[in-house]
């Protein structure tokens, strides 16, 4: 089989994608990856062999979608060219971008798997195309989340659910001797786009800043851009702005509670691979009431769901868990059990059903 996907970073689809390489591979099954060429980021650690077709990343909107249009088209040609994609019996593509790869499938009868991890795109209407694509010509749809699946194709019948999972490195050094911190840690892994609710952490940082509490605000962008964002806010000592590492566990074990301050009314998250990520290492979250996170998030046991738009809601969550270690420690232990459920075993196991 061939797994396809378009831009590799340090996100959660391709950190996702690399699990279901790792289940395959397990099982001795021959794959190969083919990943646009711009990018650089987990999946360059897969150890299978990785074919490049064109793709790169812009900030101006119309070259975005000229860039992405092209790729396609460098994508197919691709296929069509490669010995292993002739050989293979299943197209696995990850995410809904990457839509060449299922009219190659289609067009030579190959079983094509989507791996869906969006509600949306922008603009709206390359979303619905892409849906479009993907209902008619997939024989099989794997969602993230029940909520995402009746939000995106409530009608498809040939569709399962399958939660993400900790990759197996993560999880593997979750369950190591945990090191000994001192202080009280806030962790926020994001992005710099607006309805990622960077700013609404930066302003819980000020409010609180009487407080010694550390803000870590660990960022999935290009270093220089990092840097950038960096030295506009060298004025508050108690944050640190971190680069985007393929590997997240020292941040998580020296944090205290993991936070996802998604705006709610620009983005809705399907899943929240940071949640299962902090549950590994025995950390509550605070994370949005709406999408996946209320399918992983039991509020008030093992986290807290509050709309970012709270203020006052978020500042007594997380004074309280500040003020009260017993509190802190009842959810950590609630966030260890809730963990289990995002295993690379379990996951393993289900995709290997699917497939």
């Amino acid at each position: 089989m061939i797994f396809v996907h378009l831009y590799n970073d340090s996100s959660g689809s391709p950190r996702v994608l690399k699990s279901v390489i790792e289940a395959v591979v397990a099982e001795s099954q021959p794959v190969s990856l083919f990943v646009g060429s711009a990018g650089r980021g987990v999946l360059d650690t897969v150890e299978i062999t990785t074919y490049r077709y064109f793709y790169h990343k812009f900030f101006n909107k119309w070259l975005v979608l000229f860039a992405y249009l092209l790729s396609q088209v460098s994508l197919f040609f691709r296929l069509c060219c490669s010995r292993c994609a002739w050989r293979s019996e299943v197209v696995y593509i990850n995410t809904v971008l990457p839509f060449a790869a299922a009219l190659y499938g289609r067009l030579f009868r190959k079983r094509v798997i989507y791996h869906i991890h969006e509600v949306s795109l922008s603009p709206p209407v390359l979303f619905r195309c892409l849906m479009w694509i993907a209902d008619r010509l997939a024989d099989q749809q794997i969602y993230v989340s029940a909520y995402q699946r009746t939000a995106v194709s409530p009608g498809c019948t040939n569709t399962v659910v399958v939660y993400n999972a900790v990759s197996r490195n993560i999880w593997d050094k979750a369950h190591m001797p945990v090191p000994v911190h001192s202080g009280f840690t806030v962790l926020m892994p994001a992005s710099l786009r607006e309805y990622k609710g960077v700013e609404v952490f930066l302003s819980l940082a000020k409010k609180l800043n009487p407080l010694p509490v550390k803000w870590v605000l660990l960022l999935n962008e290009e270093p220089s851009m990092v840097q950038s964002f960096r030295q506009q806010h060298s004025d508050l000592a108690s944050l640190q702005i971190a680069d985007s590492v393929s590997d997240p566990s020292d941040f998580y074990q020296r944090a205290d509670i993991v936070v996802n301050l998604s705006l709610v009314e620009q983005w809705i998250e399907t899943f929240g691979l940071t949640i299962a990520e902090a549950f590994a290492f025995g950390k509550p979250v605070i994370a949005p009431p709406v999408g996946g996170p209320v399918e992983i998030v039991d509020d008030g046991v093992d986290g807290y769901l509050i709309d970012s738009r709270d203020t006052e809601a978020l500042v007594a969550a997380i004074i309280g868990l500040y003020e009260s270690p017993e509190l802190l420690e009842k959810m950590s232990l609630a966030a260890q059990r809730k963990a289990e459920k995002f295993s690379p075993d379990r996951f393993a196991a289900e995709i290997m059903r699917v497939l």
